[in-house]
């Protein structure tokens, strides 16, 4: 029983170490890469605009995209100029760097930039998309991973408490018996309950060994009362 806990102990959190770590990946690859999907079909569209009407569709994308609740910020940077739609979105930090990696900055935000080429220059479209309900289906997965793994610890310790009660126990006893009876105390009968068919056919040979022992300690006896 000791090994089993032993066993449990050293593998149960690099199980759900392993596990929490390939949800956290899966979770992130489903925000990146439609996140960078989005933003790039954003900037291909901006990129598309004629010069007389880029200012105008430009601030028409951008509150587009803060209306789908999944982008927190939306600007275009033109030189000096910061270029913002007529609704509110975060502020960034001016030395916030791209994210390469989901939740790599802690603050809860992905940042991504695009160049957009324009006739006579290029502009960047800066766009921070929200990480806060990615990050909260990973720790609800999370705790789905931790019950999980605890009821299997659970169930696999009571397995072994079980087998401990069925097996290792009568065998335990059987074997003490079967020293005492190699000792000489040929009174004790190897009788162990177990439900197990390969426990009760070693408990019948031993006492079936342990009957001949007797009936070979009382033979000379009987032969000489015979005589």
């Amino acid at each position: 029983m000791s090994v089993v806990l032993v066993i449990h102990a050293a593998l149960v959190p690099l199980l759900y170490l392993g596990v929490t770590a390939i949800v956290t990946e899966g979770y992130a690859e489903l925000f990146v890469n439609p996140a960078r999907s989005y933003s790039q079909l954003v900037a291909d569209e901006l990129e598309g605009a004629s010069p007389a009407e880029f200012e105008r569709r430009a601030a028409e994308l951008l509150d587009s995209v803060l209306l789908t609740g999944q982008v927190v910020f939306a600007e275009i940077i033109d030189g000096q100029r910061r270029i913002h739609g007529s609704l509110p979105s975060l502020a960034a930090p001016t030395d916030r760097h791209d994210d390469f990696q989901f939740a790599a900055q802690g603050d809860e935000v992905y940042y991504i930039s695009h160049t957009i080429k324009r006739p006579d220059r290029s502009v960047v479209l800066r766009l921070g998309f929200d990480e806060g309900p990615t990050l909260e289906q990973i720790r609800a997965a999370s705790r789905r991973v931790l019950i999980a793994v605890l009821t299997f610890t659970a169930a696999a310790i009571a397995v072994a408490l079980w087998l401990s009660a069925v097996i290792a126990r009568p065998m335990v006893r059987l074997q003490e018996a079967a020293k005492r009876v190699a000792s000489g105390d040929f009174g004790v009968q190897l009788t162990m309950s177990s439900s197990i068919r390969e426990v009760q056919e070693l408990n019948h040979h031993l006492e079936h060994m342990r009957q001949k022992l007797v009936w070979d300690q009382r033979e000379p006896g009987a032969r000489d009362e015979g005589a």
